[in-house]
């Protein structure tokens, strides 16, 4: 407890969280218990009191939202992992992503055919999007292939949750994701998980029934299902970026050695996707770039805005195709 410094009273008490979960406690109070005012409890016949905690809720966490970079030769054999934590959900998760990478695909995620810089430029601006806890009902129409839920409050029947709604439920190419599966099928305990993705960049998400009946109304009846998203860009690349009144520079880098990358083919798009200059880096990573405005290209949409190129770079090293980007 923590009491005041001039009269010593009492003004209140903190317990150290978390409490461990589904534990009985005794709440005792000290003998003639009584306020400032000299009043005994109301309710002092309650005492001591007898307490509970519950389970911990489901958990299902990314770790990093909505975006984040995983190295791919950070992990012994190359196997690129995005880590996420779970807890109390579903045996057989539901994980589904969007593959937008260059590489064939090692152990048992399946990868798309090569996407452009817009199409990766689009999904990484909707996935920060929908990183808000709510967008309006029109976006939510525009954005997602799933029925919008129905409205129970009449505040907010102009807007949606993100978690319930999917951005890859009706996508095309859109691939099941496997997870290492928990004993005798029971739900996950609280663990870590790695996802093995290759290069390039993803959108993954997860859906679960149980972080649904947990955190949403139940007026939107038993079957709700909430929605966990993330980005993520595997690579080991680094592309450095420097814009000059007259010209700008690009250097390729690799992540694990910090390498300068040779015949790297770098593009720089303004943020809807347009390409507006490319250039192949040479022995040194380096790439001269010319007719770049001094001043990156505005843009405004979905109520953002946003002023940046957007600089990708794509090379193969060691027969791995792989790109990385900046803003």
């Amino acid at each position: 407890f923590e009491p005041n410094d001039t009269d010593l009273l009492v003004n209140h008490v903190r317990f150290t969280t978390p409490l461990p979960e589904q534990t009985a406690f005794t709440l005792v109070l000290p003998k003639d218990f009584k306020d400032e005012s000299g009043r005994t409890l109301r309710n002092a016949d309650s005492f001591p009191l007898k307490v509970a905690t519950g389970a911990m809720p489901p958990l299902a966490k990314f770790a990093a939202a909505p975006f984040g970079i995983v190295e791919r030769l950070a992990e012994p054999g190359g196997i690129a992992l995005l880590p996420v934590t779970l807890r109390n959900v579903e045996a057989a998760l539901p994980v589904k992503g969007l593959d937008a990478s260059h590489a064939k695909a090692g152990g048992k995620v399946s990868d798309l055919r090569p996407t452009s810089d817009a199409d990766i430029i689009a999904w990484f601006n909707k996935v920060q999007r929908f990183d808000d806890a709510s967008v309006s009902r029109q976006q939510a129409s525009a954005h997602s292939k799933t029925p919008l839920p129905k409205v129970i409050d009449a505040n907010n029947r102009h807007d949606v949750q993100t978690r319930m709604l999917s951005l890859l439920q009706g996508q095309p190419g859109v691939k099941t994701l496997d997870l290492p599966t928990p004993a005798a099928h029971d739900p996950r305990p609280f663990e870590v998980v790695g996802i093995p993705l290759s290069p390039g960049f993803h959108v993954v998400e997860i859906a679960s029934q149980k972080l649904g009946s947990a955190l949403l109304d139940e007026r939107y009846g038993s079957q709700r299902t909430m929605y966990v998203r993330t980005s993520a860009l595997v690579t080991n690349l680094g592309v450095h970026f420097k814009l000059g009144r007259e010209n700008a520079l690009a250097w390729v880098t690799t992540l694990d050695k910090g390498q300068p990358v040779a015949n790297a083919q770098v593009r720089v798009s303004d943020c809807r996707g347009r390409e507006l200059a490319s250039a192949t880096t040479n022995a040194q990573g380096l790439a001269s770039l010319s007719g770049l405005a001094p001043e990156a290209p505005a843009c405004q949409g979905d109520n953002r805005y946003r002023r940046a190129y957007f600089v990708s770079a794509r090379a193969t090293q060691a027969g791995v195709d792989d790109m990385a980007f900046t803003w």
